[in-house]
């Protein structure tokens, strides 16, 4: 009996402690600036380019050109 009435001490506790952390969450995010967070997509795309070594700047600039062609064409 001693053994089933500490675990229920220590779940009376646990649900406590969340309790608790939730409340301090809630308070700690109602304090946060917003501006971390953005409200809507603002249209970026961001693509990694890896040519071979030694590649110009022309061929570098047209497989740039390639890629937003290829972006520009897509609806979505």
């Amino acid at each position: 009996m001693g053994v089933s009435r500490v675990l229920i001490h220590k779940s009376a506790f646990a649900f406590l402690f969340l309790g608790v952390v939730a409340r301090g969450g809630r308070l700690f995010g109602k304090r946060l600036p917003t501006g971390f967070l953005p409200e809507e997509d603002q249209g970026y795309l961001y693509v990694n380019v890896q040519l071979p070594f030694a590649a110009s700047l022309e061929r570098t600039i047209a497989v740039c050109n390639q890629i937003e062609s290829i972006a520009l064409a897509s609806p979505a």
